[in-house]
């Protein structure tokens, strides 16, 4: 597998410029500098990356909208999208029961 990766402190700028002036040369470096001084090419000895598992969707118990698996949280057995279970936790802050929400 051909690796290409970014040389180490390649982008590191002088410390002394200002955000905006380090920005200004790292763009310049980049159009200007051969390949060979931007980045670490090299073949490795590494198996290619697996297929992702296609994520299942969801439905959240509490308002309906489809959310991937992984992301839903499990309240009482049921799916909960993250944006109700952050205003879940809300209310649980706030003094609110789970009967209240």
């Amino acid at each position: 597998m051909l690796r290409v990766a970014l040389r180490h402190g390649v982008m590191d700028g002088d410390p002394a410029q200002s955000p905006e002036e380090r920005h200004q040369a790292a763009l310049a470096l980049l159009q200007s500098a051969p390949d060979t001084e931007l980045y670490d090419i090299r073949w490795i000895d590494a198996a290619p990356p697996t297929r992702h598992r296609t994520l299942t969707p969801v439905q959240c118990s509490r308002c309906g909208e489809d959310v991937a698996e992984d992301h839903a949280e499990l309240v009482d057995g049921r799916p909960v999208c993250p944006e109700c279970m952050a205003d879940m936790r809300q209310a649980t802050i706030r003094g609110a029961t789970a009967d209240d929400i």
